[in-house]
Protein backbone atom coordinates (compact mmCIF):
# COMPACT_ATOMS: atom_id res chain seq x y z
CA UNK A 1 0.00 0.00 0.00
CA UNK A 2 3.11 2.20 0.85
CA UNK A 3 4.47 1.28 -2.21
CA UNK A 4 1.61 2.45 -4.81
CA UNK A 5 0.81 5.35 -2.75
CA UNK A 6 4.08 7.16 -3.74
CA UNK A 7 4.34 9.69 -5.57
CA UNK A 8 7.37 11.57 -7.31
CA UNK A 9 8.81 14.89 -5.23
CA UNK A 10 7.90 18.07 -7.15
CA UNK A 11 11.20 19.84 -6.65
CA UNK A 12 10.55 23.76 -7.04
CA UNK A 13 12.91 25.88 -8.26
CA UNK A 14 15.45 27.58 -5.36
CA UNK A 15 13.36 30.42 -3.64
CA UNK A 16 14.57 33.81 -2.09
CA UNK A 17 14.50 33.78 1.74
CA UNK A 18 15.25 30.54 2.92
CA UNK A 19 16.80 30.14 6.05
CA UNK A 20 20.64 29.48 6.92
CA UNK A 21 21.66 25.90 8.15
CA UNK A 22 23.24 25.37 11.36
CA UNK A 23 25.87 22.34 11.28
CA UNK A 24 24.95 20.66 15.18
CA UNK A 25 25.89 17.35 16.78
CA UNK A 26 23.28 14.75 15.71
CA UNK A 27 22.58 13.99 19.61
CA UNK A 28 21.02 17.16 19.90
CA UNK A 29 18.39 16.25 16.99
CA UNK A 30 17.91 12.90 18.10
CA UNK A 31 18.44 12.96 22.08
CA UNK A 32 17.60 8.79 21.82
CA UNK A 33 20.73 8.73 19.41
CA UNK A 34 24.47 9.13 21.62
CA UNK A 35 26.59 10.25 18.76
CA UNK A 36 28.31 13.63 19.64
CA UNK A 37 30.71 13.77 16.85
CA UNK A 38 28.27 13.71 13.68
CA UNK A 39 27.12 16.85 12.74
CA UNK A 40 23.68 17.52 10.78
CA UNK A 41 21.30 19.72 10.27
CA UNK A 42 19.82 22.07 13.10
CA UNK A 43 16.58 22.25 10.99
CA UNK A 44 14.59 21.09 8.14
CA UNK A 45 14.10 23.75 5.56
CA UNK A 46 10.81 25.22 5.26
CA UNK A 47 10.86 24.07 1.44
CA UNK A 48 11.62 20.65 2.41
CA UNK A 49 9.53 20.16 5.38
CA UNK A 50 6.26 17.56 5.88
CA UNK A 51 5.25 17.63 9.33
CA UNK A 52 2.47 14.94 8.41
CA UNK A 53 4.32 12.72 7.05
CA UNK A 54 7.14 13.21 9.76
CA UNK A 55 4.33 12.25 12.52
CA UNK A 56 3.05 9.52 10.96
CA UNK A 57 6.73 8.39 10.32
CA UNK A 58 7.18 8.64 14.05
CA UNK A 59 4.31 6.97 14.76
CA UNK A 60 5.93 3.59 13.06
CA UNK A 61 9.03 4.06 14.69
CA UNK A 62 7.21 3.92 18.01
CA UNK A 63 5.51 0.95 16.98
CA UNK A 64 8.99 -1.01 16.42
CA UNK A 65 8.99 -0.42 20.08
CA UNK A 66 5.63 -1.98 20.48
CA UNK A 67 5.47 -4.63 18.49
CA UNK A 68 9.23 -5.69 17.69
CA UNK A 69 10.11 -7.40 14.43
CA UNK A 70 12.57 -9.68 16.29
CA UNK A 71 10.58 -11.78 18.66
CA UNK A 72 11.93 -14.25 20.86
CA UNK A 73 10.93 -18.38 20.68
CA UNK A 74 9.72 -17.70 17.16
CA UNK A 75 10.95 -20.98 14.56
CA UNK A 76 14.00 -20.11 12.67
CA UNK A 77 13.69 -19.05 9.13
CA UNK A 78 14.48 -21.34 6.19
CA UNK A 79 17.65 -23.05 5.78
CA UNK A 80 17.36 -22.51 2.18
CA UNK A 81 17.33 -18.48 1.62
CA UNK A 82 15.32 -19.13 -1.52
CA UNK A 83 12.63 -20.50 0.41
CA UNK A 84 12.52 -17.65 3.11
CA UNK A 85 12.39 -15.17 0.50
CA UNK A 86 9.53 -16.60 -1.13
CA UNK A 87 7.89 -17.05 2.48
CA UNK A 88 8.72 -13.75 3.13
CA UNK A 89 7.91 -11.68 -0.33
CA UNK A 90 3.79 -12.34 -0.31
CA UNK A 91 2.24 -12.33 -3.12
CA UNK A 92 0.79 -8.75 -2.60
CA UNK A 93 4.43 -7.69 -2.78
CA UNK A 94 4.82 -9.29 -5.85
CA UNK A 95 1.82 -8.07 -7.51
CA UNK A 96 3.75 -4.88 -7.09
CA UNK A 97 7.46 -5.32 -8.11
CA UNK A 98 9.32 -8.18 -9.13
CA UNK A 99 11.07 -11.10 -6.62
CA UNK A 100 14.46 -10.61 -6.56
CA UNK A 101 16.71 -13.05 -8.27
CA UNK A 102 19.87 -14.42 -6.56
CA UNK A 103 22.61 -13.41 -8.82
CA UNK A 104 24.56 -16.43 -10.27
CA UNK A 105 27.81 -15.39 -8.14
CA UNK A 106 26.02 -15.80 -5.08
CA UNK A 107 25.10 -19.40 -5.54
CA UNK A 108 27.03 -22.23 -3.69
CA UNK A 109 30.45 -22.26 -3.89
CA UNK A 110 30.00 -18.06 -3.85
CA UNK A 111 33.10 -16.69 -5.92
CA UNK A 112 34.79 -14.25 -4.17
CA UNK A 113 37.15 -13.40 -6.39
CA UNK A 114 34.33 -12.44 -9.01
CA UNK A 115 32.50 -10.47 -6.34
CA UNK A 116 35.80 -8.81 -5.37
CA UNK A 117 35.72 -6.89 -9.12
CA UNK A 118 31.83 -7.41 -10.26
CA UNK A 119 29.75 -6.84 -7.57
CA UNK A 120 28.90 -4.12 -4.41
CA UNK A 121 32.03 -4.76 -2.54
CA UNK A 122 34.47 -3.88 -5.44
CA UNK A 123 35.34 -0.96 -3.54
CA UNK A 124 36.74 -3.06 -0.79
CA UNK A 125 39.35 -4.23 -2.74
CA UNK A 126 42.88 -3.00 -2.12
CA UNK A 127 46.68 -3.76 -2.44
CA UNK A 128 47.86 -5.90 0.41
CA UNK A 129 50.80 -4.61 2.51
CA UNK A 130 51.71 -8.24 2.19
CA UNK A 131 51.72 -8.66 -1.18
CA UNK A 132 48.63 -9.52 -3.32
CA UNK A 133 45.17 -7.91 -2.25
CA UNK A 134 42.31 -8.03 0.10
CA UNK A 135 39.38 -6.75 1.48
CA UNK A 136 40.01 -5.53 5.14
CA UNK A 137 37.01 -5.60 7.16
CA UNK A 138 39.03 -6.81 10.61
CA UNK A 139 37.81 -3.47 12.26
CA UNK A 140 34.40 -4.87 12.35
CA UNK A 141 35.72 -6.87 15.07
CA UNK A 142 35.93 -3.68 17.47
CA UNK A 143 32.28 -3.03 17.71
CA UNK A 144 30.01 -5.31 20.23
CA UNK A 145 27.42 -7.52 18.23
CA UNK A 146 24.31 -9.22 19.77
CA UNK A 147 24.96 -12.51 21.75
CA UNK A 148 25.30 -16.08 19.99
CA UNK A 149 26.76 -13.78 16.77
CA UNK A 150 29.96 -14.67 15.04
CA UNK A 151 32.54 -11.36 14.40
CA UNK A 152 32.90 -9.74 11.90
CA UNK A 153 36.32 -9.04 11.89
CA UNK A 154 37.32 -10.43 8.51
CA UNK A 155 40.14 -10.26 6.11
CA UNK A 156 39.98 -12.08 2.69
CA UNK A 157 43.00 -12.27 0.51
CA UNK A 158 43.04 -12.93 -3.27
CA UNK A 159 45.72 -13.24 -6.06
CA UNK A 160 46.18 -12.37 -9.61
CA UNK A 161 46.04 -14.67 -12.15
CA UNK A 162 47.60 -12.60 -15.44
CA UNK A 163 47.13 -15.18 -17.81
CA UNK A 164 43.10 -15.96 -16.71
CA UNK A 165 43.12 -12.16 -15.87
CA UNK A 166 40.87 -12.70 -12.99
CA UNK A 167 41.41 -12.82 -9.06
CA UNK A 168 41.35 -16.26 -7.41
CA UNK A 169 40.48 -16.13 -3.54
CA UNK A 170 43.64 -17.83 -1.44
CA UNK A 171 42.31 -17.67 1.99
CA UNK A 172 40.00 -15.94 4.51
CA UNK A 173 41.27 -14.91 8.13
CA UNK A 174 38.19 -14.50 10.61
CA UNK A 175 37.50 -15.68 14.23
CA UNK A 176 37.62 -19.17 12.47
CA UNK A 177 41.11 -18.85 12.06
CA UNK A 178 42.76 -18.50 8.75
CA UNK A 179 41.04 -20.36 6.42
CA UNK A 180 41.66 -21.62 2.70
CA UNK A 181 39.28 -23.12 -0.12
CA UNK A 182 38.18 -26.87 0.65
CA UNK A 183 38.73 -26.70 4.31
CA UNK A 184 35.54 -27.97 5.96
CA UNK A 185 34.88 -24.58 7.65
CA UNK A 186 35.50 -22.94 4.30
CA UNK A 187 31.74 -22.18 3.53
CA UNK A 188 30.97 -20.84 6.94
CA UNK A 189 33.91 -18.40 6.18
CA UNK A 190 32.88 -17.23 2.89
CA UNK A 191 29.05 -16.19 4.67
CA UNK A 192 31.11 -14.34 7.59
CA UNK A 193 32.87 -12.62 4.91
CA UNK A 194 29.86 -11.72 2.63
CA UNK A 195 28.02 -10.81 5.91
CA UNK A 196 30.67 -8.45 7.18
CA UNK A 197 30.82 -6.64 3.47
CA UNK A 198 27.18 -6.37 3.25
CA UNK A 199 27.27 -4.92 6.67
CA UNK A 200 29.97 -2.38 5.80
CA UNK A 201 28.66 -1.03 2.61
CA UNK A 202 24.89 -0.81 4.37
CA UNK A 203 25.94 1.17 7.57
CA UNK A 204 29.63 2.64 6.57
CA UNK A 205 29.67 2.91 2.76
CA UNK A 206 26.08 4.27 2.67
CA UNK A 207 24.14 5.55 5.69
CA UNK A 208 27.15 7.12 7.35
CA UNK A 209 29.60 8.10 4.35
CA UNK A 210 26.77 9.43 1.91
CA UNK A 211 24.12 10.67 4.26
CA UNK A 212 25.91 11.92 6.92
CA UNK A 213 29.20 12.59 5.97
CA UNK A 214 29.00 14.70 2.56
CA UNK A 215 25.07 14.56 1.59
CA UNK A 216 23.75 16.23 4.65
CA UNK A 217 26.71 18.48 4.88
CA UNK A 218 27.02 19.44 0.97
CA UNK A 219 23.33 20.52 1.66
CA UNK A 220 23.90 22.51 4.23
CA UNK A 221 27.17 24.50 2.77
CA UNK A 222 24.74 25.02 -0.28
CA UNK A 223 22.11 26.41 0.48
CA UNK A 224 24.26 28.48 3.33
CA UNK A 225 27.02 29.85 1.02
CA UNK A 226 25.14 30.27 -2.71
CA UNK A 227 22.41 32.79 -3.55
CA UNK A 228 19.11 30.91 -5.06
CA UNK A 229 20.22 31.90 -8.66
CA UNK A 230 23.97 31.18 -8.28
CA UNK A 231 24.31 28.87 -11.29
CA UNK A 232 26.07 26.19 -9.18
CA UNK A 233 23.24 26.08 -5.89
CA UNK A 234 20.46 25.59 -9.46
CA UNK A 235 22.88 22.35 -10.93
CA UNK A 236 23.44 20.38 -8.04
CA UNK A 237 19.75 21.51 -6.68
CA UNK A 238 18.08 18.50 -7.71
CA UNK A 239 20.48 16.34 -6.63
CA UNK A 240 20.40 17.48 -3.04
CA UNK A 241 16.60 18.48 -2.78
CA UNK A 242 14.40 17.53 0.96
CA UNK A 243 18.37 15.86 1.94
CA UNK A 244 17.63 17.13 5.40
CA UNK A 245 13.62 16.16 5.10
CA UNK A 246 14.67 12.40 4.29
CA UNK A 247 17.96 12.35 7.08
CA UNK A 248 15.49 13.43 9.97
CA UNK A 249 12.90 10.95 8.27
CA UNK A 250 14.99 7.73 8.08
CA UNK A 251 17.60 8.71 11.15
CA UNK A 252 15.46 8.30 13.71
CA UNK A 253 13.75 4.97 12.61
CA UNK A 254 16.82 3.19 11.83
CA UNK A 255 19.39 4.41 14.56
CA UNK A 256 16.99 4.32 17.68
CA UNK A 257 16.93 1.86 20.14
CA UNK A 258 14.85 -1.27 18.64
CA UNK A 259 15.41 0.28 14.92
CA UNK A 260 16.33 -1.39 12.06
CA UNK A 261 20.04 -0.88 11.98
CA UNK A 262 19.85 -3.19 15.50
CA UNK A 263 17.30 -4.92 14.67
CA UNK A 264 18.65 -6.11 11.19
CA UNK A 265 22.34 -6.14 11.57
CA UNK A 266 24.75 -7.91 13.85
CA UNK A 267 26.12 -4.64 16.31
CA UNK A 268 24.43 -3.99 19.77
CA UNK A 269 23.25 -0.07 19.56
CA UNK A 270 26.17 0.04 21.84
CA UNK A 271 28.21 -1.07 18.98
CA UNK A 272 26.53 0.55 16.06
CA UNK A 273 26.92 3.75 18.23
CA UNK A 274 30.62 3.37 18.07
CA UNK A 275 30.97 2.06 14.71
CA UNK A 276 29.63 4.91 13.39
CA UNK A 277 31.31 7.99 15.30
CA UNK A 278 34.62 6.04 14.62
CA UNK A 279 34.16 5.59 10.35
CA UNK A 280 32.64 9.24 10.42
CA UNK A 281 35.97 10.06 11.26
CA UNK A 282 37.69 7.98 8.52
CA UNK A 283 35.80 9.35 6.37
CA UNK A 284 37.86 10.14 2.41
CA UNK A 285 36.28 11.92 -0.20
CA UNK A 286 37.54 9.79 -2.81
CA UNK A 287 35.51 7.29 -2.58
CA UNK A 288 33.21 9.65 -4.85
CA UNK A 289 35.82 9.81 -7.43
CA UNK A 290 36.51 6.12 -9.12
CA UNK A 291 39.65 6.96 -11.11
CA UNK A 292 41.05 8.77 -7.79
CA UNK A 293 39.88 5.89 -5.27
CA UNK A 294 41.23 3.24 -7.53
CA UNK A 295 44.69 5.28 -7.58
CA UNK A 296 44.36 5.15 -3.77
CA UNK A 297 43.62 1.62 -3.55
CA UNK A 298 46.89 0.20 -6.07
CA UNK A 299 44.55 -1.00 -8.42
CA UNK A 300 45.51 1.24 -11.71
CA UNK A 301 47.48 -1.57 -14.20
CA UNK A 302 46.39 -4.39 -11.73
CA UNK A 303 46.50 -7.01 -14.63
CA UNK A 304 43.16 -8.30 -14.08
CA UNK A 305 39.56 -7.13 -15.29
CA UNK A 306 37.86 -4.88 -13.38
CA UNK A 307 34.02 -4.98 -14.46
CA UNK A 308 32.55 -3.09 -11.62
CA UNK A 309 35.46 -0.05 -11.24
CA UNK A 310 35.19 0.15 -14.64
CA UNK A 311 31.38 0.78 -14.65
CA UNK A 312 31.62 3.20 -11.87
CA UNK A 313 34.30 5.41 -14.06
CA UNK A 314 32.00 5.42 -17.16
CA UNK A 315 29.50 6.54 -14.95
CA UNK A 316 30.97 8.99 -13.49
CA UNK A 317 32.90 10.21 -17.13
CA UNK A 318 29.29 11.02 -18.30
CA UNK A 319 28.79 13.26 -14.53
CA UNK A 320 32.04 14.83 -14.75
CA UNK A 321 31.80 15.83 -18.45
CA UNK A 322 27.79 17.05 -17.65
CA UNK A 323 29.02 19.43 -14.98
CA UNK A 324 31.91 20.44 -17.20
CA UNK A 325 29.26 21.87 -20.35
CA UNK A 326 27.52 23.17 -17.61
CA UNK A 327 29.97 26.05 -15.92
CA UNK A 328 31.24 26.37 -19.23
CA UNK A 329 27.86 28.18 -19.67
CA UNK A 330 28.47 30.64 -16.93
CA UNK A 331 32.06 30.80 -16.61
CA UNK A 332 34.66 32.14 -19.39
CA UNK A 333 37.99 31.20 -17.79
CA UNK A 334 39.11 29.80 -14.66
CA UNK A 335 39.95 33.32 -14.00
CA UNK A 336 36.53 34.24 -13.70
CA UNK A 337 35.85 31.17 -11.67
CA UNK A 338 38.14 32.27 -9.01
CA UNK A 339 36.50 35.82 -9.13
CA UNK A 340 33.47 34.41 -8.32
CA UNK A 341 33.29 34.94 -4.42
CA UNK A 342 29.99 32.33 -3.55
CA UNK A 343 32.03 29.73 -5.30
CA UNK A 344 34.79 30.32 -2.93
CA UNK A 345 32.52 30.45 0.08
CA UNK A 346 31.27 27.39 -1.18
CA UNK A 347 34.04 25.20 -1.52
CA UNK A 348 35.35 26.89 2.40
CA UNK A 349 32.17 25.20 3.39
CA UNK A 350 32.60 21.87 1.76
CA UNK A 351 35.98 21.75 3.49
CA UNK A 352 35.19 22.93 7.02
CA UNK A 353 31.68 20.57 7.00
CA UNK A 354 33.52 17.12 5.44
CA UNK A 355 35.00 14.83 7.87
CA UNK A 356 38.96 15.37 6.45
CA UNK A 357 38.08 17.96 3.50
CA UNK A 358 37.16 17.67 0.13
CA UNK A 359 41.21 18.88 -0.99
CA UNK A 360 41.76 15.35 -2.57
CA UNK A 361 39.41 15.44 -4.89
CA UNK A 362 39.51 19.64 -5.60
CA UNK A 363 42.30 21.26 -6.31
CA UNK A 364 43.96 23.63 -4.02
CA UNK A 365 44.14 26.23 -7.12
CA UNK A 366 40.43 26.24 -7.87
CA UNK A 367 39.60 25.66 -11.73
CA UNK A 368 37.07 24.75 -14.07
CA UNK A 369 38.14 21.09 -14.58
CA UNK A 370 38.74 20.82 -10.47
CA UNK A 371 35.58 22.30 -9.91
CA UNK A 372 33.57 20.25 -12.47
CA UNK A 373 35.50 17.24 -10.65
CA UNK A 374 34.61 18.10 -7.12
CA UNK A 375 30.27 18.43 -8.51
CA UNK A 376 30.76 15.42 -10.68
CA UNK A 377 31.60 13.64 -7.39
CA UNK A 378 28.59 14.54 -6.07
CA UNK A 379 26.30 13.95 -8.84
CA UNK A 380 27.58 10.87 -8.65
CA UNK A 381 27.47 10.52 -4.95
CA UNK A 382 23.40 10.75 -5.33
CA UNK A 383 22.64 9.07 -9.00
CA UNK A 384 25.23 6.53 -8.42
CA UNK A 385 26.43 5.07 -5.13
CA UNK A 386 23.07 5.97 -3.38
CA UNK A 387 20.71 4.53 -5.83
CA UNK A 388 22.23 1.52 -7.55
CA UNK A 389 19.40 -0.91 -7.00
CA UNK A 390 21.60 -4.12 -7.85
CA UNK A 391 24.15 -5.84 -6.38
CA UNK A 392 25.65 -6.83 -9.82
CA UNK A 393 27.11 -3.75 -12.26
CA UNK A 394 25.00 -1.98 -14.49
CA UNK A 395 26.24 -3.16 -17.56
CA UNK A 396 26.81 -0.69 -20.63
CA UNK A 397 26.10 -0.79 -23.90
CA UNK A 398 28.83 -0.42 -26.39
CA UNK A 399 28.68 3.90 -26.98
CA UNK A 400 29.32 4.93 -30.07
CA UNK A 401 28.62 8.41 -31.51
CA UNK A 402 25.38 9.37 -32.98
CA UNK A 403 23.31 12.57 -33.50
CA UNK A 404 21.75 14.11 -29.75
CA UNK A 405 18.44 12.56 -29.49
CA UNK A 406 16.59 12.50 -26.73
CA UNK A 407 14.08 9.09 -25.84
CA UNK A 408 11.69 8.43 -22.97
CA UNK A 409 13.45 6.39 -20.38
CA UNK A 410 12.26 2.38 -20.43
CA UNK A 411 10.67 3.02 -16.70
CA UNK A 412 8.85 5.95 -18.20
CA UNK A 413 7.61 4.13 -21.23
CA UNK A 414 4.12 3.26 -20.02
CA UNK A 415 0.82 4.40 -21.72
CA UNK A 416 0.05 7.47 -19.46
CA UNK A 417 -3.86 7.11 -17.68
CA UNK A 418 -6.60 7.82 -19.43
CA UNK A 419 -8.39 10.81 -18.18
CA UNK A 420 -12.44 11.70 -18.69
CA UNK A 421 -13.31 14.24 -21.51
CA UNK A 422 -14.07 16.39 -18.79
CA UNK A 423 -10.83 16.32 -17.03
CA UNK A 424 -8.84 16.51 -20.29
CA UNK A 425 -10.42 19.85 -21.25
CA UNK A 426 -9.54 20.73 -17.31
CA UNK A 427 -5.85 20.09 -17.48
CA UNK A 428 -6.14 21.43 -21.32
CA UNK A 429 -4.91 25.06 -19.68
CA UNK A 430 -1.98 23.58 -17.70
CA UNK A 431 -0.72 21.94 -20.24
CA UNK A 432 -0.75 25.04 -22.62
CA UNK A 433 1.12 26.50 -19.70
CA UNK A 434 3.29 24.21 -19.55
CA UNK A 435 4.71 24.29 -23.01
CA UNK A 436 5.03 28.11 -22.33
CA UNK A 437 7.06 27.79 -19.78
CA UNK A 438 9.26 24.15 -20.54
CA UNK A 439 12.50 26.44 -20.82
CA UNK A 440 11.90 26.60 -16.98
CA UNK A 441 12.21 23.89 -15.77
CA UNK A 442 15.98 22.75 -15.36
CA UNK A 443 18.31 25.28 -14.12
CA UNK A 444 21.04 24.89 -17.48
CA UNK A 445 18.83 28.27 -18.03
CA UNK A 446 18.14 29.12 -14.49
CA UNK A 447 19.74 32.19 -13.51
CA UNK A 448 16.62 34.65 -12.53
CA UNK A 449 15.60 37.67 -14.96
CA UNK A 450 17.73 40.85 -14.33
CA UNK A 451 21.05 38.83 -12.42
CA UNK A 452 23.39 39.69 -15.25
CA UNK A 453 23.66 36.12 -16.95
CA UNK A 454 21.22 35.52 -20.00
CA UNK A 455 18.69 32.50 -20.18
CA UNK A 456 19.84 30.43 -22.90
CA UNK A 457 17.85 30.45 -25.62
CA UNK A 458 14.24 28.26 -26.38
CA UNK A 459 12.46 26.73 -29.26
CA UNK A 460 8.62 26.23 -29.85
CA UNK A 461 7.90 23.40 -27.35
CA UNK A 462 5.52 20.55 -28.45
CA UNK A 463 8.05 18.69 -30.91
CA UNK A 464 9.69 16.56 -28.73
CA UNK A 465 8.98 12.79 -27.72
CA UNK A 466 7.15 9.64 -29.17
CA UNK A 467 4.03 10.75 -30.98
CA UNK A 468 1.62 8.91 -28.12
CA UNK A 469 3.42 11.10 -25.40
CA UNK A 470 3.47 14.59 -27.59
CA UNK A 471 0.50 14.29 -28.51
CA UNK A 472 -0.96 13.73 -24.46
CA UNK A 473 0.96 16.27 -23.62
CA UNK A 474 3.35 14.64 -21.55
CA UNK A 475 6.34 15.80 -23.24
CA UNK A 476 8.09 19.27 -24.38
CA UNK A 477 11.59 20.81 -25.49
CA UNK A 478 14.02 21.65 -22.83
CA UNK A 479 16.26 24.36 -23.43
CA UNK A 480 18.61 24.46 -26.54
CA UNK A 481 22.53 24.62 -25.75
CA UNK A 482 23.58 27.60 -27.82
CA UNK A 483 26.16 24.72 -29.71
CA UNK A 484 23.12 22.89 -30.67
CA UNK A 485 22.99 20.21 -28.01
CA UNK A 486 19.29 19.75 -26.90
CA UNK A 487 18.09 18.90 -23.16
CA UNK A 488 14.84 17.73 -23.41
CA UNK A 489 12.47 17.44 -21.03
CA UNK A 490 9.70 15.10 -20.20
CA UNK A 491 7.17 16.90 -18.82
CA UNK A 492 4.17 16.28 -16.53
CA UNK A 493 2.34 19.03 -15.96
CA UNK A 494 0.82 18.65 -11.92
CA UNK A 495 -2.92 19.66 -11.81
CA UNK A 496 -4.88 21.03 -9.48
CA UNK A 497 -8.03 19.53 -7.65
CA UNK A 498 -11.16 19.70 -9.54
CA UNK A 499 -13.17 23.07 -8.92
CA UNK A 500 -15.86 20.81 -7.66
CA UNK A 501 -14.38 18.62 -5.72
CA UNK A 502 -12.42 15.88 -5.38
CA UNK A 503 -15.08 13.32 -4.42
CA UNK A 504 -14.79 9.76 -1.50
CA UNK A 505 -12.38 8.12 -3.98
CA UNK A 506 -10.10 11.28 -4.80
CA UNK A 507 -9.73 11.87 -0.87
CA UNK A 508 -8.82 8.63 0.02
CA UNK A 509 -6.24 8.70 -2.78
CA UNK A 510 -4.93 11.95 -1.29
CA UNK A 511 -5.25 11.08 2.65
CA UNK A 512 -3.27 7.89 1.46
CA UNK A 513 -0.62 9.42 -0.69
CA UNK A 514 -0.20 11.64 2.37
CA UNK A 515 -0.11 9.33 5.42
CA UNK A 516 1.61 6.51 3.72
CA UNK A 517 4.00 7.65 1.88
CA UNK A 518 7.58 9.60 2.33
CA UNK A 519 6.18 12.70 -0.55
CA UNK A 520 8.36 12.03 -3.29
CA UNK A 521 10.95 9.28 -1.72
CA UNK A 522 12.19 6.15 -2.33
CA UNK A 523 11.68 3.59 0.23
CA UNK A 524 15.33 4.11 1.41
CA UNK A 525 14.27 8.12 2.03
CA UNK A 526 16.39 9.73 -1.20
CA UNK A 527 13.89 12.37 -3.13
CA UNK A 528 12.80 11.38 -6.43
CA UNK A 529 14.28 13.25 -9.50
CA UNK A 530 11.41 15.51 -10.10
CA UNK A 531 11.80 19.26 -10.73
CA UNK A 532 9.41 22.18 -11.08
CA UNK A 533 9.55 25.31 -13.07
CA UNK A 534 7.47 28.33 -12.34
CA UNK A 535 4.00 28.67 -12.80
CA UNK A 536 2.42 24.98 -13.04
CA UNK A 537 4.53 22.35 -11.88
CA UNK A 538 6.61 20.46 -13.53
CA UNK A 539 7.77 16.83 -12.97
CA UNK A 540 10.81 16.70 -15.73
CA UNK A 541 13.74 13.79 -16.38
CA UNK A 542 16.77 15.46 -18.00
CA UNK A 543 18.02 13.15 -20.61
CA UNK A 544 21.65 13.67 -21.95
CA UNK A 545 23.23 13.53 -25.16
CA UNK A 546 24.55 11.73 -27.84
CA UNK A 547 27.14 8.75 -26.02
CA UNK A 548 26.20 9.84 -22.80
CA UNK A 549 22.72 9.74 -23.09
CA UNK A 550 23.20 5.48 -23.85
CA UNK A 551 24.90 5.31 -20.35
CA UNK A 552 22.37 7.56 -18.24
CA UNK A 553 19.45 5.48 -20.04
CA UNK A 554 21.07 2.13 -18.69
CA UNK A 555 20.82 3.66 -15.42
CA UNK A 556 17.34 5.06 -16.00
CA UNK A 557 16.51 1.45 -16.98
CA UNK A 558 17.46 -0.10 -13.87
CA UNK A 559 15.11 -1.46 -11.62
CA UNK A 560 14.01 -0.21 -8.13
CA UNK A 561 15.96 -1.88 -5.28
Amino acid sequence: MKFRANRPAIIPVPGAGGQALEAVSLVKQFPRIPLHNIRVADAVPRDEASPLHRWFYDFQVAMYRLFSPMQAGLPPIDADPQAALAAAYTVAHRRVFPMPVLPPEYAAPVDLGTLAVAGPYACYLERAPDGGYHWDLKQLARYEHHPGLRSLGVRVRFRANPSARRLETVGIDSELGATAPGDPEWDLATQLALAAATTHVSLVRHFNGVHLAAGGLLAIATRNALPPDHPVRRLLWPHMFRTQYSNQLVTNGQMSVGGDFETIFSFTHRGMIRLFAETYEEYDITTLHPARDAERRGLVGAGFDTPALDNRRAHFDVMRAHARRYLELYYASDAVLRADAGVRAWVQALEALVPNGISKVLEPTLTLDGLADLIGAFIYMGQRRARDPRHRPVELPDVEPRPARARLPERAARAPRRLSAARERELQPQRESGRARAGLGLSGAGRARGRGVPRLPGRAAGAAGPPRYRAAGLVEDGPEDPRGEHQRLIVRPAAPAPRGGVGVSGWIEMAMSSLLSTSGTDRSGHSSPSYAGRGAPFRAAPSLAGQEERIARSALAAPER
